[in-house]
């Protein structure tokens, strides 16, 4: 969540502070906020995807 801005611009499109993604790889996002007096600035975030491997129950295996 970004603040301090009367306006935002996150480099997926998002325009509101608040950004929920849910990438399948690592992603940087990047908003750019604009204060009340016209200044901008720019942050970023990194969204780290690890790989979960599955696991696989066979259940009881019988003899």
């Amino acid at each position: 969540m970004a603040t301090g801005g009367i306006s935002y611009e996150w480099n997926n499109g998002v325009t509101t502070a608040n950004n929920t993604v849910s990438p399948l790889v690592t992603t940087t996002y990047t908003v750019t906020v604009t204060r009340s007096n016209g200044c901008k600035s720019t942050s970023s975030v990194q969204v780290v995807v690890n790989k979960v491997i599955p696991v696989v129950d066979a259940g009881r295996i019988r003899h």
